[in-house]
This record gives structure tokens, C-alpha cells and sequence, in this order.
């Protein structure tokens, strides 16, 4: 019994990750609608775009992994774009203090995602 109740509250998890993974991916095309009233951050606002999406894109596509080696590699992308999405939301932040505070919330946000992927793959790797 225990066990089919850790096994429902783990589902449970895997749905409010990936419902917030598609959360942040909204919230960045919202913020980058904002950020596109500047032509010089449009090129930057495009990479944002693309490394943010590609966070959960990536931990989904993992669900179709076809070994555990292949599961891990989807989540190792996911952790790379998370830590290009905050690279690109500390170029903002630097460059313009107009959106300092959403950007603020949305490096928040990744950080804590990318804590989270960062500890998924310790624990596949048996490090966790």
C-alpha cells in the first residue's frame, strides 16, 4: 500500500514539474513580447526564447527515451538550456533595469528548475 502511494504522490510530482515547466515557457514569451519593443534585444530575446523552451521540451521528450542512458542525456540538454536561460535573463537584467524585476522572478524560477534537473541526474547517476 505504501508503495502504490509513493508511486501516486511521484506521478503527482512528474505532472506539477512538467505543468511548471510549460508555466515558465509561457511566462517567457510573455516577458518576451515586452523585451521585443527594443531592436537590440531582439537577437537576445529570440535565444531566451529558444534555451527556455528547449527546458521542457526536453525533460518531455525524455519520457519517450528508449534506454536509461538516453533518458539521462534528455534531462543533461534540459540542464544545459536551463543554464543558458539564466545566463540570457543576467545579460537583461544588466542591460536594462526596465525589466529587472521580471527578469529577476523568471531567473528564480529557472534556478529553481534547474536545482531540480541538477538533482534528478545525480540521482540517476546513484550520486543522490
Amino acid at each position: 500500500m505504501n508503495n502504490l502511494i509513493k508511486n501516486e504522490e511521484k506521478e503527482k510530482w512528474k505532472e506539477e514539474f512538467a505543468l511548471r515547466l510549460v508555466n515558465f515557457s509561457v511566462n517567457i514569451l510573455k516577458f518576451s513580447d515586452t523585451l521585443r519593443k527594443n531592436p537590440t534585444l531582439w537577437s537576445v530575446c529570440d535565444q531566451l526564447i529558444r534555451s527556455s523552451t528547449s527546458v521542457g521540451a526536453n525533460i518531455n521528450e525524455a519520457k519517450g527515451a528508449a534506454s536509461k542512458k538516453d533518458f539521462a542525456h534528455f534531462f543533461q540538454i534540459a540542464l544545459k538550456s536551463a543554464k543558458e536561460t539564466q545566463y540570457w535573463l543576467v545579460v537583461i537584467i544588466s542591460y536594462d533595469n526596465k525589466h529587472k524585476k521580471n527578469a529577476e522572478e523568471l531567473l528564480e524560477e529557472i534556478g529553481q528548475i534547474t536545482r531540480i534537473i541538477n538533482s534528478s541526474l545525480l540521482t540517476m547517476r546513484g550520486r543522490k
